[in-house]
């Protein structure tokens, strides 16, 4: 039996308003279930409110997930560029409004398929899983809407200024 690790964060606003938020850090065995993990975070919740003023408004539990190093790519391809994106809009059950998921990196080799990009095997499993859900995960739109198909697909290309900064692609002359 494997520990997974992870931390919850709890948002709380005091009387003027103003936000704040702290992380509780945990490990937990990975046997563990969601209702397991739910019901200590609730736990926690009573305890935080009984030595605060401020008003818990949230709470989020995120599980570090340890990467499955056989089937990933243990670095990118040379060709990969955050700026390159595949958003795929969805539709929601009973909601007019179309579900963006962008995929950013997108393969070079799918990108290059232009307007086709849709067709390509890994994409159309990778839809069909968001759609019919995993052996227990239930894939939903940001507003945890039910997504019932895809709408269309536009391929984009993104700035994402932040990344760019703190990259360089200059090199030193030799001899420096």
């Amino acid at each position: 039996m494997a520990n997974v690790t992870g931390f919850i964060t709890t948002s709380v606003v005091d009387y003027l308003g103003d936000p704040a938020a702290f992380q509780t850090f945990f490990t937990t065995p990975d046997t563990s279930t969601l209702a397991q993990v739910i019901t200590d975070a609730i736990a926690l919740q009573d305890k935080q409110d009984k030595v605060m003023d401020g008003q818990i408004v949230g709470m989020e539990v995120k599980i570090t997930v340890p990467l499955d190093i056989t089937a990933i790519k243990t670095s990118p391809v040379n060709t990969a560029e955050v700026e390159r994106t595949g958003l795929v809009n969805f539709k929601q059950q009973n909601i007019k409004y179309k579900y963006g998921y962008d995929i950013p990196t997108l393969a070079r080799t799918i990108w290059d398929l232009g307007s086709a990009w849709l067709t390509d095997a890994n994409v159309k499993a990778l839809i069909d899983l968001i759609i019919a859900g995993g052996t227990v995960l239930g894939y939903d739109s940001k507003f945890l809407n039910d997504i019932t198909g895809v709408l269309d697909g536009v391929l984009t290309f993104r700035k994402h200024r932040k990344s760019l900064i703190r990259s360089s692609f200059e090199e030193a002359p030799a001899g420096e």
